[in-house]
């Protein structure tokens, strides 16, 4: 919000919140309505084990931010099949992420999206080892960060 206040691109907590809700869903700021899950067994599976500790959640929008980001992704990747020539290859940086000491492996799972919509995973590459929070420490040492390598 600084910055973009100094550029004098946004004045208000108001536009902030109109450009959060057109950004793909990464924070809990924005409340949306109770969003579907995509079918994605590995993301089914997280989504259940986070909901298992849902009285505990720091933010009860938080389920809905995880469901929110992935289907962002898959719009995104439909997207990106309409647009992109056959054979071309796309590199993503993504990070896993954790919510009571369960894993995210968004990477793997945004292959999976990919896929769905033609693409096919190359390889996920470890760019590197990212330290997690306070919170998440005693259970999950370190969260990947990737390169999904995809072709068209």
């Amino acid at each position: 919000m600084l910055e973009l206040k100094m550029l004098g691109l946004m004045n208000s907590y108001d536009e902030l919140r109109a450009l959060r809700k057109q950004t793909i869903r990464s924070h809990v700021q924005v409340k949306y309505a109770n969003l579907e899950l995509l079918e994605i067994k590995k993301l089914e599976e997280v989504v259940q084990k986070i909901e298992e500790n849902a009285g505990e959640l720091w933010n009860n929008g938080l389920i809905n931010m995880i469901k929110g980001y992935f289907i962002d992704m898959d719009y995104l990747f439909s997207q990106f099949k309409r647009i992109m020539k056959s054979g071309k290859m796309a590199y993503v940086n993504v990070a896993n992420s954790a919510y009571y000491g369960v894993e995210i492996l968004v990477d793997e799972i945004i292959c999976e999206i990919a896929e769905k919509h033609g693409f096919s995973t190359i390889e996920i590459r470890k760019a590197r080892d990212l330290k997690t929070s306070s919170q998440q420490s005693k259970q999950i040492k370190s969260l990947r960060e990737s390169v999904i390598v995809l072709k068209s």
